[in-house]
């Protein structure tokens, strides 16, 4: 998969000093422990350890608080405690890749990609195979545009952000005004779309251009694949939109907050920030920072409970012949 010395930790962070010479060449689990690759464990058990034992020449992430247990592991692994094993994983690996990847040999624009006019890209940036861009479009720095991705006229993206494969930006909305006979008019979105730094958005996803004003992703967001982001639409700083959401036309999304699959928001309310938006909800009403909502309609778990708790106590009475229901 790659090939990395376990010395050019430091480079991250002088607490990954060491003084290790080997080479993690992938990755492996604690379930299925593999020597030479990099693997995190979050909670850290005697037999865990004991799995653990074989492994040689290994970086092995651990949870701070119980270093006591991996004694065993040092001799001939390079073993990290940190606050968050999962959290260090990530980092580490996603600096194993942008370091040893085999592509930056790779022309910036692939044969068979159709640009139109007034295109600016960032150094760094890779747009891949069968790529559609329009007019006025403006990529940043070390972005990724996998094949298939259509970018459409008037959008904006800033760096080191990955548009994955097949992905629609910036295509006409859902609008429409009916004339005097009832036939739909479509309204054009000529608003285009802005996309901030360290964004993912994943394959098959859509996301449309504002009417007038631009539709706008924030920094660091990241988007699942096969999501629809509508019109006019306004998603915060570091949020987390996993498969199959539907965010409906001039929604607000706060910052940091997460989308569970299949959920669907109407359009025109807003969702506040540090929110989390259960599988399947369906939200019809504007949501405040901080709250936890699922369900349809979606309602906050105090009020399923209270919910539930009323059923019961109905369901109690009847039972017990205090309860009596007329036709």
């Amino acid at each position: 998969m790659f090939s990395f010395p376990v010395k050019s930790l430091e480079q991250i962070n002088e607490q990954y000093y060491n003084n290790y010479n080997f080479t993690i060449t992938s990755v492996s689990s604690t379930g299925n422990p593999k020597n030479n690759t990099i693997l995190f464990c979050k909670r850290l058990k005697e037999d865990t350890v004991k799995h653990l034992s074989a492994l040689t020449e290994c970086i092995i992430l651990v949870p701070k608080r119980q270093t006591r247990l991996i004694d065993s592991l040092k001799e001939n692994n390079f073993v990290v405690g940190t606050v968050n094993p999962r959290l260090e994983y990530a980092r580490i690996l996603q600096y194993i890749l942008e370091h040893t990847g085999t592509e930056d040999n790779r022309e910036p624009v692939c044969l068979a990609t159709s640009i139109g006019k007034n295109f600016i890209m960032g150094k760094g940036t890779i747009i891949e195979k069968n790529v559609i861009i329009g007019d006025d479009v403006h990529i940043g720095e070390n972005c990724i545009i996998k094949p298939g991705a259509i970018i459409n006229s008037n959008v904006t993206i800033g760096n080191h952000t990955i548009i994955r494969e097949n992905t629609v930006i910036g295509g006409y909305g859902f609008g429409f005004e009916r004339d005097e006979q009832g036939i739909p008019i479509r309204i054009p979105h000529v608003g285009g779309v802005v996309i901030g730094n360290y964004v993912e958005i994943g394959a098959m996803t859509t996301i449309v251009a504002g009417t007038i004003e631009p539709t706008i992703i924030d920094d660091y967001t990241k988007i699942d694949d096969h999501v629809h982001i509508a019109h006019n639409c306004h998603i915060g700083k570091g949020c987390l939109i996993t498969a199959c959401a539907e965010v409906s036309g001039s929604v607000k999304i706060g910052e940091f907050s997460w989308l569970g699959p299949n959920c669907s928001i109407i359009n025109g309310i807003s969702i506040g920030k540090d929110c989390f938006i259960g599988i399947g909800a369906v939200v019809k009403k504007s949501v405040a920072d901080g709250l936890v909502v699922s369900g349809d309609p979606a309602r906050s778990l105090e009020a399923i409970k209270e919910e539930k708790d009323l059923i019961k106590q109905l369901l109690t009475a009847y039972h017990s012949g205090k309860l009596i229901v007329t036709e």
